[in-house]
């Protein structure tokens, strides 16, 4: 399990470490690194999958599936 996600010199991120645990929110403005950051996380996912190969995943004895994930965006009103 990660428990840590650390980007450096990606897009407009220079040094960003993101502690990690069951659930992770990400909140901030227009333009602060949110969509980066999940990007870098795919990014990263996407290496894995090819230094293991593309048959790791598996999901209810499905090679290919990738794990069950949740991911949750939500909009926030301006105030």
């Amino acid at each position: 399990m990660l428990t840590e996600l650390t980007i450096r010199n990606f897009k407009t991120l220079e040094d960003v470490t993101i502690e990690l645990g069951d659930r992770v929110i990400l909140i901030g403005p227009n333009n602060s690194g949110k969509t980066t950051a999940l990007q870098a996380l795919a990014l990263w996912d996407i290496g894995v999958g090819s230094e293991f190969g593309a048959g790791r995943h598996s999901r209810d004895g499905v090679p290919g599936l990738p794990p069950a994930r949740g991911l949750m965006l939500q909009a926030c009103p301006r105030r």
